[in-house]
């Protein structure tokens, strides 16, 4: 709705949102990597790896459960137990902390201190690597040597895959860490394992990014449109915006930034569209369009993947009804909602 002629003098209020101070700055790796390694499933590349540990786990009466398998962008602090792996031409490491080890070595070798628990500890990480290498069926098989007694070279490891299990009740976490090489490499298999199993009805298309809609009377939209008018759109500010694949709401997403261009990173909380009360008709605030390639159609549909669009960051946005420009303004905040000022009919 319009601010009334009373709540007019409360426009002292009204204030041009700032985006580069209230939204999420994301760097260039997250934004490289998050629709591909950051969002793979590591388990899927490793079929049949678990078999390999259940005749083990069995004769050693020991309860293993798989908890989670998570790749990351960081490499953890230093770890008590640390191995490097060769894989081809790349380097790697595989390491547990001290609390992990612990666990390990008790489950394993009851009572087993100090020199006992290494040799346990090294064989779990050598079991681990060659199973891991057995197990692979992703493309590209590289040769792995595991070199107990060959310090990790941290300084080149950039990403990690962390598994933690349970075992016997007790959490442990194994950290295997990659070069940028493998990152990447792995991020590619993600990313064409995904582009050949998409949706055959999703291709690349302009999209809208729609900050929101409002419901007015049509007989009253030449006085929202006209110059100087303010529209509080009636909704809390935030960072999600939706997407509309060619008009149509797509995707939910997070407003952020690379530089000084907006990002999208998509959500997977359900969307639909604003049902409008009999008589009304809607009006969509845009700030702006962008075209996305189908690749990147693709990822976004993964929830946590981050793009870097084409679009200016800023405050300026642009009203629609129906597929119509009626009028461009402001984007401004007003008592923790969102408002427009408005420049004038398009």
């Amino acid at each position: 709705m319009n601010l009334n002629q009373s709540e007019q003098a409360n426009s002292a209020k009204l204030a041009p949102w700032l985006p580069q101070q209230t939204l999420k700055s994301y760097d260039s790796d997250q934004v490289r990597f998050s629709g591909g390694f950051l969002r793979s499933r590591p388990e899927r590349w490793f079929p049949g790896f678990s078999a390999h540990w259940l005749p083990l786990a069995h004769a050693l009466g020991i309860e293993v459960q798989l908890v989670e398998i998570k790749p990351l962008l960081i490499i953890p602090p230093a770890l008590e137990f640390m191995y490097s792996v060769g894989i081809g031409d790349q380097s790697i490491a595989v390491g547990v902390d001290a609390e992990s080890a612990k666990i390990i070595a008790e489950a394993i070798a009851p009572g087993s201190r100090d020199d006992a628990a290494r040799v346990v500890i090294e064989y779990v990480m050598r079991r681990f690597i060659s199973t891991a290498a057995m197990a692979w069926s992703g493309e590209e098989a590289s040769s792995v040597q595991f070199f107990a007694q060959r310090e990790p070279v941290t300084t080149e490891l950039v990403g990690s895959i962390k598994l933690t299990v349970m075992v016997n009740n007790y959490y442990c976490t194994i950290w295997t860490m990659l070069t940028q090489g493998l990152v990447a490499r792995l991020d590619g298999l993600w990313k064409r394992q995904a582009n050949a199993q998409a949706r055959s009805d999703l291709s690349s298309g302009t999209v809208q990014v729609e900050v929101s809609q409002l419901g007015v009377d049509p007989t009253r939209i030449d006085e929202y449109v006209s110059a100087g008018a303010i529209i509080d759109l009636e909704v809390s500010i935030s960072d999600q915006v939706l997407l509309r694949m060619d008009g149509k709401p797509w995707i939910l997403s997070r407003l952020g930034l690379v530089n000084d261009a907006f990002a999208f990173e998509s959500l997977s909380a359900p969307i639909s569209d604003l049902q409008m009360a009999a008589g009304l008709t809607s009006i969509s605030v845009q700030l702006g369009e962008v075209s996305l390639a189908p690749e990147s159609v693709t990822e976004l549909s993964q929830p946590g993947t981050i793009v870097q669009s084409a679009l200016a960051a800023g405050n300026r946005v642009k009203l629609f009804v129906q597929k119509n420009l009626v009028a461009q303004g402001t984007l401004c905040t007003f008592d923790e909602r969102w408002a427009v000022l408005v420049d004038g009919p398009a």
